[in-house]
């Protein structure tokens, strides 16, 4: 059995279960917590949510959380535009963290491994395509992504338009959860959404995970 198809049998359970956990499982309580306070804060309340995803993002903290929030607070096509963008914003950010005292920092760390170079070879050779298959995939760590683009020749339009276009969908599915948390009590009744969005969100999920996977194919295919 092919490496790739072992880590698709592992990926895909994991990812339907996630699914159906985040749709029928309480809201932990922090998150609730913090979208109740959040919400109360109105127009001011964007800005501090926008804040803290960017800090997180910047800092390499799992942000998931927020993500399927943005649901909550903002609706699924909202949500998923604002942490889009925000995602854009991050990208860009971190590219100007690079250009400061942190950059040997960072290659220090991912000379460890030939990686970074083995992915620099990818991205030279399909260029935008690599770059939309790894921002669609929910495998490949958005934030140490970024860090990693960071260091490469890369085009402006390339950065912001492959994570625009690869970041969107995952953004609209994590917004779509946090819409079916936000009606828990309507999912209690008789009244639960229709079963063809839960298989639109595993589906969607599932694509991700397979673009991830032919993402790391070819940066694998750099390193022999």
């Amino acid at each position: 059995m092919s490496r790739t198809l072992k880590l698709t049998l592992v990926a895909v359970p994991i990812v339907v279960s996630l699914v159906v956990a985040i749709a029928y499982l309480p809201v932990s309580r922090w998150l609730a917590d913090f979208v109740e306070w959040d919400r109360h804060l109105g127009v001011e309340g964007v800005v501090v949510y926008a804040l803290i995803f960017v800090a997180l993002g910047l800092a390499l903290v799992p942000n998931t959380p927020l993500y399927i929030g943005a649901g909550l607070l903002y609706g699924t096509f909202w949500g998923g535009v604002m942490t889009t963008l925000l995602g854009v914003i991050i990208e860009l950010g971190t590219v100007v963290m690079l250009r400061t005292s942190v950059r040997p920092w960072v290659e220090h760390k991912l000379a460890r491994r030939d990686l970074l170079g083995a992915l620099q070879r990818s991205v030279e050779r399909d260029g935008f395509w690599i770059l939309l298959l790894l921002r669609f995939s929910p495998l490949v760590p958005f934030g140490l992504l970024n860090y990693v683009l960071a260091l490469m020749q890369v085009p402006m339009w390339k950065r912001v338009l492959t994570n625009i276009l690869g970041m969107f969908p995952c953004c609209l599915m994590f917004a779509y959860l946090g819409t079916l948390l936000s009606g828990t009590a309507r999912i209690a009744t008789a009244d639960p959404p229709p079963t063809w969005k839960y298989l639109a969100i595993i589906a969607g999920l599932a694509t991700a995970i397979i673009a991830g996977l032919l993402a790391a194919r070819a940066t694998r295919a750099q390193r022999a």
